[in-house]
């Protein structure tokens, strides 16, 4: 027993060369030749967006920026109102109504392939990303309507008012990726990060998803 373990272990051990330099000669003549590579990624470590990669034998290098915005600048507030809570009728009362919202975000991960295969790289990643967003909040305020007894009609008071909130974190991650040939220039890409949410402040388990066209 313990000669034919002797006889393995020696055989992996003449075998590795033979192992590298077929991953060598994978490396040269197909799967990570192209190393440029522009696409799309979606993920709390990555980033939202475009994204650029660029991927050579031993490391790599990938950037996401993306952008995008939702609502309207444009206000509604009713001219007057009916409060329905009897049990609490204060003089004044405040409505606030969403203005638009603006996010950006900006991600870099670094890449580090483990193993070359024909049509499949698996990989380790970590990195970061910044997440920004800023949105107009519009207020008005209300007085109630003493004229009517037992009734609880509030009317605008003044003009109407705003404020802009904004969010500013950072997500940190790292974990496996695997990246597949779909087709001769597209690959697919699949990552399982640990992220550390600087908006949450916990870790969690999200995938992420890119689609890249690669080229010389």
């Amino acid at each position: 027993m313990k000669r034919a373990l002797i006889l393995i272990i020696m055989f992996g051990l003449l075998a590795l060369p033979a192992f590298a330099q077929e991953e060598e000669a994978m490396y040269e003549a197909g799967y990570s030749m192209d190393r440029h590579a522009f696409g799309i990624h979606f993920g709390n470590v990555s980033g939202n967006g475009y994204a650029y990669r660029f991927v050579e034998k031993d490391w790599g290098i990938q950037a996401v920026a993306g952008g995008f915005s939702t609502g309207s600048n444009k206000y509604s507030f009713p001219e007057r109102f009916y409060n329905y809570d009897s049990q609490d009728n204060p003089v004044t009362l405040a409505r606030t109504d969403n203005g638009r919202k603006y996010s950006i975000n900006l991600g870099v991960n670094g890449i580090l392939p483990l193993k070359r295969m024909e049509n499949i790289m698996f990989y380790a990643h970590a990195g970061m990303c910044w997440f920004y967003s800023t949105q107009k909040k519009y207020h008005q305020e209300y007085t109630l309507d003493n004229s009517i007894a037992g009734q609880y009609y509030y009317d605008p008071t003044g003009e109407v008012t705003s404020t802009t909130k904004t969010k500013s974190y950072v997500n940190i991650g790292a974990g496996p990726g695997v990246e597949v040939m779909v087709g001769k220039y597209f690959r697919l890409s699949l990552e399982l990060p640990v992220t550390y949410t600087g908006k949450d402040e916990f870790i969690m388990y999200i995938p992420q998803a890119g689609l890249y066209y690669y080229f010389k």
